[in-house]
């Protein structure tokens, strides 16, 4: 007779979930700004760090790549992904391994939401980065959800659209472990001081100047140059001193026309390090853009930074473009790039440093780097070339 079936292996199990990790709870108090799309919040993530990112395998829908590592370790691969905003996964050619001393290394791949710059065919190990973002917003009958495939972008976008009353805002991270957080955010009928807009400072054109503190001050004012008392310069203030003796600022550098404060998330950025919220961070950022041939340099998010290197207080994100910031998501007034906008965020400042903006919560402060300097150059040269051409 022929011998029985043999018995079929029991079902395997489903995975457990992953352990979870309670942060407690925040209560948050706004002072209604008179529109609800203005009521923002930010989520804070206490006790997360970008290395605590999790990888598993994971078979992509495609294999376009962003970003290519030769000579690196898995980890070394996992580390630059987790610096990098929108990183969803990583590569390994499997037909590149080799022994370099106690490590194996490899080429790495990268993919990045909405990067896509170039297609490989090959033995190709595929991770997935898993740091799923969750959002919930509650009132009354009203519920929003947000997903964010990472802490850096959910740190990006704000809880915004908040009408008057109380929220209840849950968000959780999973990783190899699920991190949750709660906030209780009460949206309150604001005073007429807190309803008042902030002030713009104005520019005044004037042709002479008096020893009037009171006197708003002057555009042009000009110095004789030690030893060469012909040259004159040009000095613009931003900022009111009523002091007259003080010596006037000089701005530098040219925000992007039409587009110096934006919020964006279309136009294809280039994170650099991140750079102190000073005055000379502010000029490294502009000098690390030009090196790498972008026509322009933001600066984003001035405070005690987590994400990106290095980390820590009084510190600043500083991003590459050559799109151009006219075509970004949303132009915005130089108000929401020079000042605390979202009331509980760990961008607090400095928002400035009298002269130039540093952005602030989600909004970037856009200037001009050297390569837009230079090409205005090649114009003005090129024009002065042609007998009669306007200036």
């Amino acid at each position: 007779p022929c011998p029985p079936p043999p018995t079929p292996p029991p079902p395997c199990p489903p995975p457990s979930p992953p352990p979870t990790v309670h942060d407690g709870d925040t209560d948050v108090v706004v002072p209604d700004t008179g529109h609800h799309f203005g009521n923002c919040v930010d989520l804070s993530f206490p006790n997360y760090y970008s290395n605590m990112s999790h990888y598993e395998a994971h078979e992509p829908s495609n294999h376009k790549f962003s970003f290519t590592l030769t000579g690196v370790t898995l980890e070394e691969c996992k580390k630059e992904c987790d610096r990098r905003t929108g990183c969803v996964g990583i590569s390994l050619d499997t037909l590149t391994t080799r022994q370099f001393g106690d490590k194996e290394i490899h080429t790495c791949h990268g993919k990045q939401q909405q990067v896509d710059d170039f297609t490989l065919q090959g033995a190709l190990q595929h991770f997935r980065r898993v740091e799923d973002v969750n959002v919930l917003v509650k009132q009354g009958s009203t519920t929003r959800t947000f997903y964010y495939p990472s802490v850096a972008l959910a740190l990006e976008n704000p809880v915004c659209d908040l009408t008057v009353g109380v929220w209840d805002i849950d968000w959780s991270v999973q990783t190899a472990v699920i991190h949750k957080y709660h906030a209780s955010v009460e949206v309150i009928e604001a005073g007429d001081e807190t309803m008042a807009p902030t002030e713009e400072w104005e520019k005044y054109e004037f042709t002479s100047y008096t020893d009037s503190p009171t006197q708003a001050p002057v555009v042009e004012k000009y110095l004789p140059a030690e030893g060469a008392s012909c040259v004159r310069e040009k000095y613009e203030f931003t900022s009111y001193t009523d002091s007259p003796t003080q010596a006037p600022v000089v701005e530098k550098y040219l925000p992007a026309e039409g587009a110096s404060c934006v919020r964006d998330s279309s136009l294809p950025w280039t994170r650099q390090d991140n750079v102190p919220s000073t005055t000379a961070g502010f000029e490294q950022c502009r000098d690390s853009c030009n090196a790498a041939g972008a026509m322009y340099f933001a600066l984003e998010c001035p405070g005690t930074l987590t994400y990106y290197t290095p980390t820590g207080p009084g510190l600043m994100h500083c991003l590459c473009t050559s799109g151009n910031p006219a075509d970004a998501t949303s132009i915005l007034p130089d108000s929401q790039c020079s000042s605390k906008i979202v009331q509980v965020t760990h961008c607090t400042g400095p928002f400035t440093d009298g002269v130039h903006n540093f952005g602030s919560h989600g909004t970037k402060a856009v200037y001009q780097t050297a390569q837009i300097d230079s090409q205005m150059k090649l114009r003005r040269m090129k024009r002065d070339e042609v007998p009669g051409a306007s200036p």
